[in-house]
């Protein structure tokens, strides 16, 4: 069977570039420290389900796995919060989306003290940029 010490030196980058020592890293993937030491040494490979955990926190799988960095969408290297957020967001109705977005952009409250909103709007076709080629109107 060959070793696998590339594959454990760069789990050990991608550990070190996201700033968790060992203990904290393999209770993320629920494995112990000594385990994730036979990882990083060569010795072992993590499983799916441990590179899965790590992916979640960050952890590049392209690079760990084929030493290659990946070139996917920004999307895909959202940390655990990052992407609760993304999907808070996405499960909001497209007018909830349109004030909040209206509100970041312009920095000014879309909604009075009773809640209802004040009647800004933020429009725009599929090209416009946002933070730069928005269209702000008040009714």
């Amino acid at each position: 069977m060959g070793t696998y010490l590339p594959i454990g030196e760069r789990l050990a980058e991608e550990r070190k570039r996201l700033g968790f020592n060992q203990t904290d890293f393999a209770a993320v993937a629920g494995v112990s420290r000594k385990t994730l030491f036979g990882y990083e040494s060569g010795e072992r490979t993590p499983d799916a389900g441990g590179l899965a955990a790590w992916a979640s926190e960050g952890v590049d799988l392209m690079y760990v796995v084929l030493g290659e960095r990946s070139k996917a969408h920004p999307v895909a290297q959202l940390l655990a919060d990052e992407q609760v957020l993304l999907e808070a967001y996405r499960a909001m109705p497209a007018r909830a989306r349109k004030l909040l977005l209206a509100e970041m952009l312009t920095g000014k409250k879309t909604r009075k003290a009773d809640g209802k909103a004040d009647g800004m709007s933020v429009s725009g076709d599929g090209n416009r940029v946002a933070g730069r080629d928005y269209n702000e109107t008040k009714e």
